[in-house]
């Protein structure tokens, strides 16, 4: 979906996104975008 949009996402990036919904943890990330991602991240 993010790929059809034009916002690729790195699979190994995928990965941990996946890792955090499951424990239902932030994500802490300098990457912008993970803001578009239904996830709670931290953006330093």
């Amino acid at each position: 979906m993010l790929k059809k949009n034009g916002t690729p996402i790195p699979e190994n990036d995928m990965w941990i996104a996946a890792t955090c919904k499951k424990l239902n943890v932030p994500l802490l990330t300098q990457d912008k975008h993970f803001e578009s991602e239904k996830l709670r991240t931290l953006i330093s």
